[in-house]
């Protein structure tokens, strides 16, 4: 019994060694998420998927060294219509017309705190090991 609560601690241990990857190139999505103003991270793709559920690094990238700023809980997914996109932009904050506009999947950002600044090295498209 105490062998198992060991494991399962060590195993959520360990998933706090993963961060997403929130590019902040043109607009600074890591302030808005750490001010509470997005409340959900938007993807064209299923790409964080795997991590419903876990909580994970949030890992500013696109405007210098990649940077591990605050950790958040990954919520359950959901997919945008198109007119859902648009009445969502309160929550995604992405600007009309900018690179990251039309984002297909939503991923609620739930128990969001911020950390002092942490250089990340490692490599990763949509997450990396922190």
């Amino acid at each position: 019994m105490a062998h198992n609560r060991l494991l399962r601690a060590l195993e959520l241990a360990l998933q706090l060694m993963k961060g997403i990857n929130v590019n902040c190139a043109g607009q600074d999505f890591c302030k808005l998420i750490l001010s509470g103003l997005k409340t959900v991270e938007t993807r064209r793709g299923k790409s964080l998927h795997p991590y419903t559920g876990r909580r994970v690094g949030l890992v500013r990238t696109g405007c210098g060294p990649a940077v591990l700023v605050g950790f958040a809980t990954i919520g359950a997914p959901f997919q945008y219509t198109r007119r859902a996109w648009r009445a969502g932009r309160h929550h995604h904050q992405v600007k009309p017309g900018g690179p990251f506009d039309g984002g297909q999947w939503g991923y609620p950002l739930l128990n969001v705190k911020p950390c002092a600044p942490k250089l990340i090295k490692s490599r990763g498209r949509v997450a990396r090991e922190i």
